[in-house]
């Protein structure tokens, strides 16, 4: 301020410029080395005064102006530090777009837009890399936030998960960046004016994909431009270095996987979720350093959660990145519920074997219904495991306890009728015959189920579970 002009404040700027009133609250831009009035504003109210900002009409051309065009002009004694509201009073910098209004006037508040287009954006294609001859790398990370459901029988599991996607859009500038990312959050029509990548999940089961919810936000990375003083707004600006640009999308789905049940119910299963970046081949966009992070719990209803890795998938045209995950099934209730009853049920079969030889109906109605509750007990095990060509470890384990209970069944009716032996050698009579058959039943009948229940039994089962816990715990 420099003196006074019609009782009005005086100002003079750099360059013989000047700001002053020729009344009727009329003020004008003047260039006073060249004597021309460069523009004009008249207040509304004739005593106020032209602070803050206002907007000028261009009566000569200067800079890039033209006459007829409207300026914005600022007039404060703000400091680079500080934000000019509209009435000219000054705020911190750092309260501009904050979601209150720290203003009188609430003028920190509008034009909250964080991007700056250039004149050549173009939306349908992605930004360069670090030149405009490189690759456009995108950092990928899965944040899984809960499995939701495991089927066995459908081969597939149910997840919610986020995706972030960060990349650098080169053609961009943005401003009043915070150092909170998740108070950058780009506006529904930033976001459908920007390029943003594009994912398909490469597993998903049936279709069962919902996108919940998506948003992009801008990750300060560097620090601001220096304040341009030609700048009415007194934005702070940030170049496309200091600021990354962040695609955050939750999801529910269900992925296909291919269980191997050999092992089961002590099998570990190697799951995975196979995300393609299919906006471009990799000759243009590409994934680089993927990670992933499990908030859930890693304790399951039927699985632990032991392990879970992201790596880069190899594939010629398209970026894919694998989110791997290894469930070990929880098998404690599947022992009580599934080995402990057969092997009771084994024992009732062994039982049999030391009842008289005269009580055959006894012998063989027990052995029968514990064949029947066997094979129910099997097909109730069988109706909640998929269906598969190979043949599992259960399905041996059945079939060893129904055919073992089977082989006691039918030594029970052999025991039976076990033949009398060469009686025709002997020249004896017929009551005799009678009594030496008779002897030979007594005797050959104790001996055959005393070998088996001592010897034949015990050696089969031992020499199975012996070959099955082995393969058990020693397959892949």
């Amino acid at each position: 301020m420099d003196g006074y002009v019609n009782t009005r404040p005086y100002f003079r700027g750099y360059y013989g410029m000047a700001i002053f009133n020729v009344g009727e609250g009329t003020w004008v831009l003047k260039d006073t080395m060249a004597n021309l009035t460069l523009a004009t504003m008249t207040m509304e109210q004739p005593e106020e005064y032209p602070l803050g900002r206002t907007v000028w009409d261009v009566l000569e051309p200067f800079c890039d102006f033209a006459v007829g065009d409207k300026i914005n002009l600022g007039l404060s004694s703000c400091t680079i530090e500080e934000f000019m509201c509209s009435d000219g009073s000054c705020v911190p910098r750092n309260v501009r777009c904050n979601l209150r209004e720290d203003c009188v006037d609430g003028s920190d508040e509008n034009d909250c837009g964080i991007v700056l287009f250039s004149g050549r954006y173009a939306s349908h294609r992605p930004p360069p890399g670090r030149t405009y001859r490189e690759v456009l790398y995108i950092q990928p990370h899965v944040h899984i936030v809960r499995f939701s459901k495991i089927d066995d029988i459908n081969l597939a599991f149910y997840m919610e998960f986020e995706v972030h996607l960060t990349w650098t859009d080169r053609n961009l500038k943005f401003k009043n960046i915070k150092e909170e990312e998740d108070k950058n959050k780009l506006s529904t029509e930033e976001v459908a004016s920007i390029w943003t990548p594009e994912i398909e999940f490469l597993n998903v089961n049936d279709g069962l994909l919902k996108k919940l919810k998506s948003n992009v936000y801008a990750r300060q990375t560097g620090e601001a431009e220096p304040p341009d003083f030609n700048d009415a707004m007194m934005e702070t600006i940030y170049l496309p270095s200091s600021v990354a640009l962040v695609s955050k999308t939750f999801y529910s789905a269900s992925f296909s996987c291919n269980f191997y049940l050999f092992s089961y119910p002590f099998d570990t299963q190697m799951c995975s979720v196979l995300i393609e970046l299919d906006s471009a081949d990799t000759s243009v966009v590409n994934f680089i350093n993927d990670s992933v992070i499990y908030s859930g719990l890693m304790t399951l209803p039927k699985y632990d959660i032991t392990e879970i890795i992201s790596q880069l998938a190899k594939k010629s045209d398209y970026a894919v990145t694998k989110v791997k995950f290894a469930l070990e099934r929880r098998w404690s209730l599947l022992v009580l519920t599934i080995f402990i009853p057969t092997i009771l049920l084994l024992g009732i079969g062994y039982v049999t074997l030391f009842i008289r030889l005269a009580e055959f109906d006894v012998r063989t109605v027990m052995t029968l219904t514990t064949l029947l509750v066997l094979y129910t007990l099997f097909n109730q095990v069988s109706s909640d495991l998929p269906d598969t060509a190979y043949i599992k470890m259960i399905d041996m384990w059945f079939f060893f306890c129904i055919f073992l209970i089977f082989a006691v069944n039918i030594l029970h009716v052999l025991v039976e009728h076990l033949p009398s032996g060469e009686t025709n050698v002997f020249k004896i009579s017929s009551n005799a015959e009678n009594t030496l058959v008779s002897k030979l039943r007594k005797v050959t009948g104790p001996w055959t189920m005393k070998t088996v229940r001592v010897l034949v039994f015990p050696v089969v089962v031992f020499v199975f579970n012996l070959v099955f816990w082995l393969t058990i715990f020693t397959a892949d």
